[in-house]
């Protein structure tokens, strides 16, 4: 930590009503750079809130948790409200408060426990904008075993940009589902199916002062785990008789990572696909 500053006063070791304010400025935690870190705490340790907002280059993520902490179970439950996820390309707000209990590393009386994760089924929303994020289910996620099942509804492709190569300007709405699982010791399982209908992907060729902008009817994207791997599935449909489709079987878990599959393209202009072919060319 660069620079860093607590005030406040607690009462009883927070066993009584006390406060603290928390700023950080250049903090390195768990593998994560932030610019700014600013925490306030009111309340006991069995009943307090607290209002978190974290931030660097890429995001600014604030949220307020109202609940417990146990000290003897070393494990904290209540709720997640007010939750916000800000880029530079949009801004998503939770839509409801969902409870969340988080279970800290625990070894006493011959019971050895590791950090696990439970957050309840709930939505949030860009701003602006209709589309919505959705955890569809509790999520519960250890080091042993957890799954993520979230659902995409008509979320505005701008929320993607930061993934994609800087010359393609996508424009359109996203929907579908994508369930994510693991367990130690296993390969983890994928099952998720995107797909836009009515957009456009626009290109930005150097030199020119034109893009060029590819209209389609639908674009999609499945992901499954098989055992051989990962099976990936995508298709685009102009609407005007342009088609294609790529269905590949990769495996992750040997180096190098071996691909097997088809690609088929039917009066489609491969200059669209220049900037993916230069990002895995680098």
């Amino acid at each position: 930590m660069r620079q860093g500053r607590v005030r406040g006063k607690l009462v009883n070791l927070a066993n009584s009503p006390s406060q603290l304010i928390v700023t950080a400025e250049g903090l390195d935690a768990a593998g994560q750079s932030f610019d700014s870190v600013k925490a306030s705490f009111n309340g006991t340790e069995k009943s307090h809130v607290v209002d978190l907002n974290v931030a660097n280059k890429q995001l600014d993520v604030g949220a307020r948790l109202k609940g417990g902490f146990d000290r003897d179970r070393l494990s904290w439950s209540g709720v997640i409200g007010k939750g916000r996820i800000k880029s530079k390309y949009a801004t998503l707000n939770q839509l409801q408060p969902a409870q969340l209990i988080v279970n800290l590393p625990y070894n006493q009386g011959g019971e050895n426990r590791d950090l696990k994760v439970q957050l309840a089924a709930h939505c949030w929303q860009a701003t602006d904008q209709t589309g919505k994020l959705c955890l569809r289910e509790k999520l519960v996620a250890s080091p042993d075993q957890g799954e993520v099942n979230v659902a995409l509804q008509n979320l505005d492709t701008s929320l993607f940009s930061v993934f994609l190569p800087e010359d393609i300007d996508w424009n359109g709405k996203i929907n579908g589902k994508a369930i994510v699982g693991w367990q130690r010791g296993r390969p983890p399982t994928i099952n998720t199916t995107l797909y836009s209908d009515n957009g456009k992907i626009g290109l930005v060729q150097d030199g020119e002062s034109t893009s060029m902008t590819l209209p389609y009817k639908r674009v999609s994207l499945i992901a499954l785990s098989v055992p051989e791997g990962i099976k990936l599935r995508t298709d685009i449909n102009t609407g005007r008789g342009a088609r294609g489709y790529a269905e590949v079987i990769v495996d992750p878990y040997k180096d190098p990572k071996p691909i097997s599959g088809a690609l088929v393209l039917n009066e489609l202009d491969l200059a669209i696909f220049k900037p993916f072919f230069l990002v895995c060319a680098s």
